[in-house]
């Protein structure tokens, strides 16, 4: 089975000459502007010519289908970028835009349409991309002429094993991609690199389907559909209790600081207030973006031990506002967690699939019974106690193994 994955690793440019290094740096920072100019040009290419075929009814010959992907290629050719990495921006573009039209409601109006942030990743071809190792490990991009090679601030061992395999040719090459964080002024490339990878399925049953709830007492609860008792509870309250009351007392401080420094000043300093805020949001991201690996690692661990061959998780989307509120990851990043699930469950050979959530947390998992009295209202909104037959367990577990008893068709309805 072809794995993929991708690495993001720092870099530098350094050379004697100072005015040379200054001119590099430069010269990337108008790459990545040019490039996210680019991708939304394309993109907005493909959605209008898509959406002016979908009003006139046309379909798409195979000579046309080519022309209108290659469309997107045509309205950047006079933006001053390399050809090839022009090449890769369109089909970055074409990707999200086929993305967007499968997910639905881009072309209804339901959901607005992409729109790449500055400053978006710049992707670019493998071919002329050099990763060498000295003392240090360094790369050569083809786009950029320079005398001296781009370091790799290399600084997990993890990193160090990927790069030298890529180097070796256990992995494969993909096209990277050159990322600036903006307000970190730092610099990166993401590797992306494929490999080959046995997977024993016997060990893997379909028929056993691990249900995962995001709950309202524990962030993640998960439970099987052929046991009444096995259960995994990720996550830890206290941990992120802790850390979001960090940041509230940062940005109460925050806003202390500006009201006293800013108070009596108008005009200038908008940039100044505003620094300490991005600083306080990369926390955020980055403490959710690492926590989620966590939760995810963990819920696919949870399917391998119990050779579990699909793992069911609630369809966002078909939930109201009000449900998503109750969550205990509320204002969470929870789409991330499911999607770096997702990956990881396929290189263990895992389907994941989304489920429709009607009364999964009000039925009995026991004997069927749905009311909403099944959960009754406490503090901790942990306990599940069923009014047919007086089955009690815990909230969360009860809705994670409702959730692990669907299909990807199917629901739960009252019965009448």
């Amino acid at each position: 089975m072809k794995i993929t994955k991708q690495i993001r690793v720092r870099f530098y440019y350094h050379s004697p000459d100072t005015m040379h290094n200054k001119e590099i740096y430069e010269k990337l920072a108008s790459s990545i502007y040019l490039s996210w100019k680019a991708l939304n040009t394309a993109y907005n290419e493909y959605i209008f010519q898509h959406i002016n075929r979908q009003r006139r009814g046309d379909e798409y010959t195979d000579e046309e289908g080519r022309k209108f992907r290659n469309s997107g290629y045509i309205a950047i050719k006079d933006i001053d970028l390399p050809s090839n990495i022009r090449a890769c921006i369109s089909q970055t573009a074409f990707k999200r835009f086929k993305n967007d039209v499968k997910s639905g409601g881009v072309l209804s109006g339901r959901r607005t349409w992409s729109n790449f942030r500055y400053p978006s990743p710049m992707p670019f071809t493998k071919q002329g991309t050099e990763i060498k190792k000295n003392d240090e490990y360094f790369v050569k991009i083809p786009f950029l002429s320079q005398s001296h090679p781009f370091v790799l601030m290399v600084e997990r061992n993890e990193q160090k094993l990927i790069l030298d395999r890529i180097i070796d040719g256990t992995y494969k090459l993909n096209n990277p991609t050159l990322q600036w964080n903006k307000d970190r002024n730092k610099w990166y490339f993401n590797f992306s690199f494929s490999f080959e990878k046995n997977i024993d399925e016997d060990q893997l049953d379909e028929k056993i389907v691990v249900g995962v709830d995001l709950g309202i007492s524990v962030p993640v609860a998960c439970a099987l559909n052929n046991d009444n008792y096995k259960r995994a509870f990720i996550g830890h309250r206290a941990e992120i209790d802790a850390f979001r009351s960090r940041i509230k007392s940062k940005r109460v401080q925050i806003l202390r600081e500006n009201k006293k420094i800013y108070g009596l000043r108008t005009g200038h300093g908008k940039s100044g207030k505003l620094k300490p805020i991005h600083k306080l949001e990369n926390r955020i991201s980055d403490f959710m973006n690492t926590y989620n690996h966590k939760l995810s690692r963990a819920i696919v661990n949870f399917a391998k031990d119990n050779h579990a061959g699909v793992i069911n998780f609630e369809d966002l989307e078909s939930l109201s506002d009000k449900k998503q509120q109750d969550y205990y990851l509320r204002e969470w990043n929870i789409h991330d967690i499911i999607t770096k699930t997702e990956y990881k469950a396929s290189e263990e050979g895992i389907k994941v699939c989304k489920i429709k959530p009607q009364y999964t947390s009000q039925r009995c998992s026991k004997c069927g019974y749905i009311d909403p009295e099944n959960r009754p209202k406490t503090p901790s909104q942990d306990k599940f106690l069923c009014q047919s037959c007086h089955y009690e367990t815990h909230a969360d577990f009860n809705a994670a193994r409702n959730i692990s008893l669907l299909t990807a068709d199917s629901f739960f309805s009252i019965e009448k």
